[in-house]
């Protein structure tokens, strides 16, 4: 009947120790994004999935809290809109055609974090804008703010 006994306390005693103290990250998770984290230039590079080598060069640009304008050399700036929902920012462009593509009209949609570097990257797909489902491309993007 003892045995039984200190085992039960001897697992309360166990269970109810000292906890190292959470951090507040660890506690609520991320800080929230703003628009405000991430306004003005940002010059960026894209890959493929998978992938290392750079397929584009670009800039974004934050004209609102919730639109923008994407930038790259040789094409006109297309515009896009985004929202922010916790650590994130999902952002989706307008229908344009893209020239390594064929003739379609495209639009990507995006996600991304900043990290504790001040690095903006996340991920894209690019699908046909006709039909959603049509994925024609997904990578990897990384943008630093510009001076």
């Amino acid at each position: 009947m003892r045995y039984p006994l200190l085992c039960t306390l001897l697992l309360a005693a166990c269970a109810g120790g000292d906890k190292a103290a959470e951090t507040t990250e660890e506690a609520t998770g991320p800080a929230a994004l703003t628009a405000a984290a991430v306004a003005g230039t940002w010059n960026g590079t894209s890959t493929a999935a998978g992938s290392d080598s750079v397929l584009s060069t670009w800039t974004i640009t934050m004209t609102s809290d919730s639109t923008g304008t994407f930038a790259m050399a040789g094409a006109p700036d297309l515009p896009y809109t985004v929202v922010f929902g916790g650590d994130s920012a999902i952002a989706t462009s307008a229908s344009y055609v893209d020239p390594n593509l064929g003739t379609d009209m495209v639009m990507w949609q995006s996600i991304g974090r900043l990290d504790s570097t001040g690095t903006f990257g996340g991920t894209f797909t690019t699908m046909l804008a006709a039909n959603h489902d049509s994925v024609v491309a997904r990578g990897n993007w990384k943008a630093t703010k510009a001076p």
